[in-house]
């Protein structure tokens, strides 16, 4: 007679038969999970390769661009600043348009719409070419509206200090009983999308939006309107936790307000991060009214030609240094 099979063996051939069922299929596995690895890897390896592929490209491109541009504003010799000015203007406003983030062109704007004023005259020969200078103020013009559309792209669920803040201000010229004086406007509410109204000559006041700048600034109406430019005088003084103003870090600004000012490459960087800028946002002449905008940048914000050196500090800014 066989022996009948007890428990204690029947129970060691299920776990010999589940071993040997696990050896064997652990290898497949094992080789199923590394060719999905080496494919999600290769997926990867490929698209950052095509995206550096395309960002050299791109930056080749763009290096031809500028040179093919720059060479013939800065050539030397007996060419050096006798180029044709429809020629001149045209790679200026070229440049504006494809390099305006990286480059201060406030300079060389200003050179081409200086020359537009001397050298483009209408037919008799007398005044200025408008329609000229008003192309470049156009594309002056586009380039402050892309940079603005840029800060303002951040979604409304970010924190504030991650949010840029734009006032914008309507001036007009005074009545003519305060004409001579100076006014202090009242200080301007929180961050509001509501144009202000104010004259010229005013002393207009505000604060930064975290509270630890206090700004003021007047703009004096143009002695000519058709030149759109504009006198402005600014005051900045600091605040400590009480909201007292901090002397130490006052500071005065006397400069001049044109088309060409850029918030990207024209701003004034304070020395805790914080930076604002003035532009021009439209100019009615027939009404002598100007619209000016200005904006507080969003904390520690740097443009795309700066280079942080403390890349530490960069990655705290960031949030992105570990817990």
């Amino acid at each position: 007679m066989e022996a009948k099979a007890t428990p204690e063996k029947n129970g060691s051939s299920r776990v010999t038969l589940l071993l040997d069922v696990i050896s064997k299929l652990v290898p497949a596995a094992a080789v199923v999970v590394a060719a999905i690895v080496a494919n999600q890897f290769q997926a990867a390896n490929s698209a950052a390769n095509l995206l550096n592929q395309r960002e050299q490209a791109d930056s080749a491109l763009r290096a031809g661009m500028l040179r093919d541009l720059i060479n013939p504003i800065t050539a030397s010799g007996k060419d050096l600043g006798k180029m044709p000015l429809d020629q001149e203007q045209l790679l200026v406003e070229l440049l504006a348009l494809n390099f305006n983030e990286h480059f201060e062109l406030k300079p060389l704007m200003l050179h081409v719409d200086g020359r537009l004023a001397r050298e483009q005259s209408a037919p008799n020969g007398q005044q200025p070419s408008i329609d000229a200078r008003e192309s470049l103020r156009s594309v002056a013009r586009r380039v402050t509206q892309r940079q603005l559309a840029q800060l303002t792209a951040i979604g409304d669920h970010a924190p504030a200090e991650q949010k840029s803040c734009i006032y914008t201000y309507r001036l007009k010229l005074a009545p003519a009983q305060r004409a001579a004086q100076t006014a202090v406007a009242p200080p301007t509410p929180a961050c509001t999308d509501q144009p202000i109204n104010q004259f010229f000559g005013d002393l207009i006041s505000l604060e930064s939006p975290d509270g630890a700048y206090s700004l003021a600034f007047t703009l004096r109406p143009p002695k000519n309107w058709q030149e759109q430019t504009f006198d402005a005088l600014m005051y900045i003084s600091g605040r400590n936790s009480t909201g007292q103003q901090v002397k130490r870090v006052s500071a005065e600004q006397d400069f001049t307000l044109t088309w060409f000012d850029f918030p990207f490459t024209d701003n004034t960087l304070l020395a805790d991060g914080v930076r604002f800028s003035l532009v021009l946002d439209r100019v009615d002449a027939s009404r002598n009214e100007v619209q000016v905008k200005l904006v507080w940048f969003p904390r520690d914000y740097f443009s795309p030609r700066e280079r942080p050196v403390n890349h530490l500090q960069q990655r705290e800014k960031l949030g992105l240094l570990p817990k």
